[in-house]
């Protein structure tokens, strides 16, 4: 659950899935969109039958009649305003107001069967899914975890956190200081503060030092939320529709400040976080800037280009640009269906996973123990080198002495992998592919539909983002150095995972 919260975790090892309540609530609206064709028949029925597998075991869905019931429910053709959909709304807010009790219920019985993942993982994005911040979440894990003397056992700590969701929001000042003053001519909204106001407001809170600007005017809001991070989202996403309207809207548009002030906090908030989108290759062969005059030259910037927007834009341009980006360079002849594209990168995921964990885990290593190990992986010439020495360790059951538990979790997760290689880079698959095929279906409903507030958008960015960063990552890694085409690199992912196990290929090279 540290790392699930952690807002600085490797791709590797972030939460890449939403909770089961935040699912059956998507999928409540995405059946609602198939009537007016924003989203097909087929992606609906596709959603409903992976949710039919992912609830099998899960006893925060409730009893085994209501889960039969659920069941049914999922495998028949929901219609908007049917039955069969207001049933499925009504299971789903059931399951999402008792779903924390009924896991806690569950490990009471000391023989219950869960593996620590997959608690942490439906706990984890439970939490998240309710709208807390990642940053307040880890703050209460840590604190839970050593201070807390009602949490003693995995029982306690989940009816505390379920406590801690239900928290009533507070009311939270958010300040966004303007670059420009609002447009002459026009009514400014009661939020607005001119120059000197909005200077005024920054020294009153003590917050003009830290802030060190002299803004043109400013946005005060009052947001209800869980904590300041989370009342910035929110803020930022009022900004957005306000410089929208002024950008079409008159000749003078609005410029907003990159961060916001939250009176209470002597810290300043990006009032765009980083998505953690990263695509480094080119930052690691030396070529960032080459042929600068000639850009864009390819598909590749292209792509680049379309996939920054996921990284900070707002969340209706980032679920548009960021598929555009997976699209426009993994289509091509043969596709029946453009998500087929989505397919393809989950894939490439999937192959990427093993290296990136053993290079993480490899330097964990080295910083955390000094020895004729650590003194090895540091000789050796690269990173790859690095992770295959690691993973012969993991393979042949050394003891790597690390007791930081995120780097156990690791290990236990790698050495599932070589133990039956196939079989765990299929599941790795399954879920790049639900969280790509989840970004797939709100940019549908963003773009085709207008729902600029899909229930899982939010969720969607935050586990998909890292994901659509790394597998781009490998594209462009392989363009740049072996001329390898995108389709070319899918289709050695897809083929390296369905004969994982049958050759002599590291797991460290599998998609070279």
């Amino acid at each position: 659950m540290g790392d699930f919260f952690a807002v600085n975790a490797p791709w590797q090892r972030r939460l890449w899935s939403t909770s089961i309540p935040m699912s059956l609530r998507e999928l409540a609206e995405v059946s609602s969109a198939v009537a007016d064709r924003t989203i097909s028949q087929g992606a609906m029925r596709w959603y409903a039958q992976r949710l039919v597998s992912q609830i099998s075991r899960d006893p925060g869905v409730g009893g085994p009649r209501q889960g039969e019931e659920l069941r049914r429910c999922l495998q028949s053709d929901i219609v908007g305003g049917s039955l069969e959909h207001r049933e499925l709304q009504q299971i789903a807010t059931d399951i999402r107001g008792q779903y924390l009790e009924r896991w806690a219920v569950a490990l009471e019985n000391e023989s219950h069967g869960f593996n620590a993942e997959r608690i942490a993982r439906s706990v984890a994005s439970y939490l998240l899914d309710t709208g807390l911040s990642q940053n307040h979440l880890h703050r209460w894990l840590s604190w839970s975890r050593e201070r807390d003397p009602l949490v003693h056992d995995l029982p306690s700590l989940l009816r505390h956190a379920d406590d801690f969701a239900r928290r009533p929001d507070k009311q939270y000042r958010v300040l966004v200081p303007m670059l420009s003053p609002f447009p002459v001519g026009n009514a400014e909204p009661a939020e607005w503060l001119r120059a000197e106001r909005a200077l005024a407001w920054l020294r009153q809170t003590g917050l003009v030092e830290l802030a060190g600007i002299e803004p043109s005017g400013g946005l005060l809001l009052r947001i209800p939320a869980s904590d300041p991070e989370a009342a910035v989202e929110r803020a930022a996403n009022i900004v957005d529709a306000l410089v929208a309207r002024t950008a079409v809207g008159t000749r003078s548009p609005l410029r907003a400040h990159s961060d916001a002030f939250v009176a209470g906090s002597k810290r300043r908030f990006p009032l765009r976080r980083s998505r953690r989108v990263e695509v480094r290759a080119l930052e690691r062969e030396g070529l960032l800037a080459a042929d600068l005059y000639e850009l864009p030259r390819d598909a590749i910037d292209s792509t680049l280009q379309l996939v920054s927007h996921l990284d900070t834009g707002p969340p209706e341009v980032a679920v548009a640009g960021g598929w555009s980006a997976i699209e426009s360079i993994l289509t091509g002849p043969g596709v029946a269906q453009n998500v087929e594209a989505g397919d393809r990168l989950g894939a490439i995921v999937a192959c990427s996973w093993p290296r990136a964990e053993l290079t993480t885990l490899a330097w964990e290593r080295i910083r955390a123990i000094d020895d004729a190990l650590s003194a090895e992986l540091l000789d050796h010439p690269d990173n790859r080198a690095r992770a295959e020495r690691i993973g012969s360790a993991i393979h042949n059951r050394e003891r790597l002495g690390l007791t930081d538990p995120s780097a156990v979790c690791a290990i236990r997760r790698l050495e599932k992998l070589y133990g039956a290689p196939r079989e765990t880079l299929l599941a790795v698959q399954a879920y790049a592919i639900d969280a790509v095929r989840r970004l797939y279906r709100n940019r549908n409903l963003v773009l085709h539909g207008g729902h600029t507030r899909a229930v899982s958008l939010s969720s969607s960015l935050r586990t998909v983002a890292p994901l659509v960063g790394a597998g781009v990552d490998r594209i462009v890694h392989a363009y740049i150095t072996s001329g390898v085409h995108p389709l070319d690199l899918a289709a050695r992912a897809r083929l390296a995972i369905e004969r994982c196990g049958d050759t002599e290929r590291p797991l460290t090279r599998l998609l070279e």
